[in-house]
């Protein structure tokens, strides 16, 4: 008899289909869906970690093992390549020798042949050298320094044109407050378009940009 009854299937009560029985089988194994929050189920809820947050990591590291390429430089618009050599030093941590190197090798043209003839007669040991003698040619060849061009401009062609060098000699300069700018800004402008602007009395760059 007690044979016959080890032998038996169960039936479950709600259902006339046999189930076995199951003996020494873990009943963690057998939950479906997601272990609630506090569960003593014995294994780490990282298991049940966001897909979300595993990309954001797949993503930052992606971008901190990128490859980012110095840029290149002619001559032109040295303001424009010391700030993006800058963040290209701080993104690959380099030492002072390493960031002579680098630019050095980014050099073309004009510039390349400017830094053999300067190197040849003062010590340039540091990137702050370097960035002086790019500078100090800039300012011989287009007359004046940074302040004394913006300074000077005004619209000789189209309002998009003037708008775009505007900004391009205000990206470097330090220490110029919105204020003063706007009022740059309005004073470069023609006559008409001067006297609309100030009628409707824009309160910083962006609109007078707009309005202009």
């Amino acid at each position: 008899m007690d044979k016959l009854e080890r032998g038996k299937s169960t039936k479950t009560p709600n259902s006339s289909i046999n189930t076995p029985i199951l003996t020494g089988v873990d009943k963690n194994l057998t939950h479906e869906g997601p272990r609630p929050s506090g569960s003593n189920s014995g294994i780490p809820e990282l298991v049940f970690g966001s897909f979300e947050s595993v990309n954001q990591g797949r993503r930052r590291f992606e971008y901190k093992n990128r490859k980012v390429d110095m840029p290149t430089f002619d001559g032109r618009d040295p303001d424009g390549w010391i700030l993006q050599a800058e963040r290209y030093f701080a993104i690959y941590q380099l030492i002072n020798e390493e960031k002579i190197e680098a630019a050095v090798l980014s050099l073309n043209g004009d510039a390349l042949a400017w830094f053999r003839w300067a190197s040849k007669r003062q010590m340039i040991s540091s990137w702050e050298d370097m960035k002086t003698v790019f500078l100090k040619r800039s300012r011989l060849i287009h007359g004046g320094n940074l302040y004394e061009k913006w300074s000077a401009l005004r619209q000789t062609d189209t309002t998009e044109e003037y708008v775009r060098k505007f900004i391009e000699l205000s990206a470097p300069l330090d220490g110029v407050t919105e204020q003063v700018a706007l009022g740059k800004f309005i004073d470069g402008i023609q006559s008409p378009i001067k006297t609309e602007l100030r009628m409707w009395e824009p309160e910083n760059l962006g609109q007078a940009f707009h309005l202009a």
